[in-house]
């Protein structure tokens, strides 16, 4: 099994270390969809409290054993919760948030406060070590790739300024940084493979991979972008599947969007496109590819306000989806099992789907 998160029950307010771990991960009890039937909740653990309505995002990372880290509330000090498998949510970290990025791997849980990475281990609590990397703005986003941590910085919370961007490459074994690169614009998401990361800037025109060992790889995306309507940063690079890179474009000032996928190794591409929202968020999961949709896109049924259900990189949305809460304010999906974390009034729920 993997390593286990590190607190299993919650603790008090005022607690300064987490609880003690389990003795073992309860992932062997998560479920794994398979690639057809209908969906359904198999799981809804609750945490009370956690959510500030002011806010519209959710900070959540999954590690591979399948325990749920998510940051709600942007207080500080702030909390980050943990659902181990199926048991109850506990306090895994106190911080001086706010939690702007997470990621975790069998070791560690990563997190990105500002221009710091803590790296907190999953097994004491304890700091395992912290980074403070000389990049520009904020630590949006955090991501394991095989054995390395990569971290994306931006100055602006959508890049239309075409304001300065940075990356962080980071050891976990190691105290000091790998390698920082800097000097683009226009990337506010990475997408991690198993050894390296990829993104697109130069106005959307060049597809980068940053590989661990130090190369960098570009390529046209050979896609046309209207700047004025769709601006410079219309495409984004989501996800890594099948040896395949997902670019989403993002048409006009509407949900309109599109996927297309480039090879992971050449950079080939792009292949036909795919319709997609841009108001979607898509997580890779051992059972595929899972969207959130809401009202607004074409995910959800007639009546559905919100929902969860499979997708296709070549048919798009696959099979009925499953109907969220009505009075969803926040949501997100991730993997590798499938789970929907959303925001009800002031609770978390972490919504374990097969």
């Amino acid at each position: 099994m993997g390593a286990s998160s590190a607190a299993s029950a919650p603790a008090g307010p005022g607690s300064s270390q987490p609880t003690p771990p389990p003795a073992a991960s309860s992932s062997n009890a998560l479920p794994t969809p398979g690639s057809t039937g209908p969906l359904k909740v198999f799981a809804d653990v609750a945490i009370k409290g956690a959510f500030s309505s002011a806010e519209t995002r959710l900070t959540v990372a999954q590690g591979p054993d399948g325990a749920i880290f998510v940051a709600g509330a942007a207080a500080s000090p702030q909390i980050i919760w943990v659902v181990d498998g199926v048991g109850p949510a506990g306090i895994a970290e106190h911080v001086q948030g706010p939690v702007t990025a997470l990621a975790a791997d069998a070791a560690n849980l990563y997190v990105g406060v500002g221009q710091s990475v803590t790296a907190y281990s999953r097994t004491t609590g304890n700091v395992v070590r912290t980074w403070h990397p000389a990049l520009p703005g904020t630590l949006t986003q955090l991501v394991v790739a095989g054995t390395k941590v990569w971290g994306l910085s931006t100055e602006s919370a959508d890049n239309s300024s075409g304001a300065a961007d940075g990356l962080i490459e980071l050891d976990p074994s190691s105290s000091s940084p790998v390698r920082s690169v800097t000097g683009f614009a226009g990337a506010f998401s990475i997408a991690a493979g198993p050894s390296s990361v990829y993104y697109v800037t130069k106005q959307s025109s060049e597809l980068v991979e940053q590989t661990n060992a130090g190369a960098t790889i570009t390529a046209p995306t050979n896609q046309q972008v209207n700047l004025q309507l769709s601006g410079p940063s219309a495409i984004q690079a989501v996800a890594v599947v099948d040896g395949q890179v997902i670019v989403q474009h993002d048409a006009g000032q509407g949900l309109d969007a599109q996927l297309n996928a480039y090879d992971a190794t050449t950079l080939v591409g792009p292949t036909a496109q795919t319709n997609f929202s841009a108001d979607e968020p898509l997580a890779l999961t051992a059972s595929g590819l899972f969207v959130v949709g809401n009202s607004d896109t074409a995910a959800c049924t007639a009546g559905q306000t919100a929902c969860v259900r499979r997708f296709s990189l070549s048919t798009g949305d696959m099979g009925d989806p499953l109907a969220l809460p009505d009075d969803t304010i926040a949501s997100t999906v991730t993997g590798p099992y499938p789970t929907v974390v959303l925001a009800r009034g002031s609770d978390l729920h972490v919504l374990r789907i097969s």
